[in-house]
């Protein structure tokens, strides 16, 4: 295992980025990234776009401290104009208490993906703390929650930073959830 933090992916100046047919294991952060945050020279004119699919994510996290909800199994962030695609990925047992997907992003589609495992929440819809807005799409996923956790809550949609979201969209349909022991 790396260290915390190590990701496998980290575009941190990207404007369009595609990752495919990838299997990302044993990371800090199997996937983390976003350029409008970390780079100032990426504009509103230039959204940043990600592109994820086919792929298998597991035993990421931090393995040193199982409490630890600072690494995820896939972590993005953006700002205005954002986008990420999630789509047709596997995702399996995180080896700390940090989300199978947590995304900052203005524009979320995350569909067709097999999640399951975690302490933490499968999937965390995080308002940008710059900007505020966010819309989800997501469907045709399974969502697979092992009851027990310290955190049975399956899904997070903002709330994160700010007091509450301003003018988010979520549409969460055709998705299977399973609570099980």
């Amino acid at each position: 295992y790396y260290t915390s933090g190590a990701c496998a992916f980290r575009p941190e100046s990207c404007i369009h980025i595609s990752v495919r047919n990838c299997i990302l294991d044993s990371c800090g952060n199997s996937f983390q990234g976003g350029s409008a945050v970390l780079n100032n020279s990426i504009t509103n004119s230039n959204p940043m776009e990600i592109l994820v699919e086919y792929c298998h994510l597991f035993n990421n996290g931090n393995p040193a401290d199982a409490s630890s909800d600072q690494e995820h199994q896939l972590y993005m962030f953006g700002g205005v104009g954002s986008v990420f695609t999630f789509q047709y990925n596997q995702l399996g047992a995180v080896m700390d208490a940090g989300a199978q997907i947590k995304t900052r992003t203005e524009t979320n589609i995350i569909r067709y993906n097999w999640v399951e495992g975690g302490d933490n929440d499968m999937l965390q819809l995080i308002e940008d703390t710059r900007n505020r807005v966010q819309h989800n799409y997501v469907y045709g996923n399974v969502f697979i929650k092992n009851t027990g956790n310290s955190n049975n809550r399956v899904i997070l949609i903002g709330w994160d930073s700010s007091p509450q979201p301003n003018g988010d969209s979520t549409y969460f349909y055709n998705n299977t959830v399973i609570s099980k022991d």
